[in-house]
């Protein structure tokens, strides 16, 4: 059973720029290094998809397998400016599963992002282990990481993801219906439904809660210096 871990980076932000490559405490490459060594580091995948529309990412990952010692295969892709920038996500998405249909023996795919730093190497793991579980058990295809949400949820001037009639104006959150909010840390799906239908949450899709940190998403400059001081004060 091998598992193929995709890695996609770009090499420039609108919101952030170059908050890829940002340095933070002892890397240099900051978020992309740290991303890579995870993947490296965690004992259930087998190979890495690498890819970017920058040549300095691509050249980054590679002196950083180097730095590692990386025995695992690592594949580059050179993304083009098509699939890039402000590309749909199911665009470029679709765009990678057309590009690993060569790589041997892969059953599972593991799909992260470096903007997720603290979804590390042993939360991989614990999410690797209980996609297998479930997907034994409970027959779910895919599966995502995501915010548990139980909290009172209005539109339109009126409860959303409850009933007033039933439950009262202010039930006991405990007792909401569970909502699962993506909040794309990690994607896991078997490689052959992958190739079918070029979707990172194809089937039928179950989800694992992360934590706050494991859950922080580096998308605006603040996103950035929040991570900056936790990883550099928590990490380092």
């Amino acid at each position: 059973m091998k598992t193929l871990a995709i890695l996609p980076v770009k090499g420039n932000s609108t919101r952030t720029p170059r908050k890829n490559v940002l340095p933070v405490g002892s890397y240099s490459n900051g978020i992309t290094e740290i991303k890579f060594e995870q993947l490296v580091k965690c004992k259930y995948v087998d190979c890495i998809f690498t890819s970017s529309d920058s040549d300095e990412l691509l050249n980054i990952i590679k002196d950083t397998a180097t730095k590692l010692n990386c025995t695992k295969p690592v594949y580059y892709n050179k993304r083009p400016a098509e699939y890039a920038g402000d590309c749909h996500t199911d665009k470029w998405v679709k765009y990678f599963s057309t590009q690993i249909t060569e790589i041997p023996d892969i059953e599972d795919v593991l799909f992260v992002h470096a903007t997720s730093p603290f979804f590390d190497e042993k939360e991989m793991e614990s999410f690797i282990e209980e996609y297998r579980t479930n997907y034994s058990k409970t027959k779910i295809d895919s599966y995502a990481t995501c915010d548990l949400i139980r909290n009172f949820l209005w539109k339109n001037g009126k409860p959303w993801n409850y009933d007033i009639e039933t439950q009262g104006k202010w039930p006991l959150t405990q007792t909401l219906d569970p909502l699962y909010e993506i909040n794309s840390a990690g994607f896991l799906f078997k490689y052959n439904d992958y190739i079918a239908t070029g979707d990172r949450l194809p089937g039928t899709a179950g989800f694992y809660e992360t934590n706050w940190m494991a859950s922080l998403d580096i998308d605006y400059p603040s996103d950035f210096e929040r991570f900056k001081t936790l990883w550099e004060t928590y990490r380092e």
